[in-house]
C-alpha cells in the first residue's frame, strides 16, 4: 500500500458514448501528472441504452483506476 491519498473522481454517464473516449483520455492524462496522489476514475452508468458501458468495460481491462458502477434499473420514490 502506498502512503500516497487517494483522489476518487465520480464521473455520472447517460448515453456518453459519442464523448466518452475524450473524457477518458482528458481525465487519465490530468490524474497522471499528479504523481504525489494515487487515483481512481469512477464511472457510474445511469442506464444507458448505447455502447457506453461496453467502452467502460474496455477502458477497465486495461486500466487498474477505472471502475464502474451500473444502475440497471431505476427505482422511484412514492410520494406519501
Amino acid at each position: 500500500m502506498s502512503d500516497k491519498k487517494l483522489i476518487s473522481i465520480v464521473i455520472p454517464v447517460f448515453n456518453e458514448i459519442d464523448v466518452i473516449d475524450a473524457c477518458y483520455k482528458r481525465l487519465t492524462g490530468v490524474m497522471q501528472s499528479l504523481d504525489t496522489y494515487r487515483y481512481e476514475l469512477v464511472f457510474v452508468d445511469d442506464g444507458s441504452h448505447d455502447r457506453t458501458h461496453e467502452r467502460l468495460l474496455a477502458f477497465h481491462e486495461q486500466d487498474p483506476h477505472i471502475k464502474i458502477v451500473k444502475f440497471s434499473q431505476i427505482c422511484r420514490i412514492r410520494p406519501k
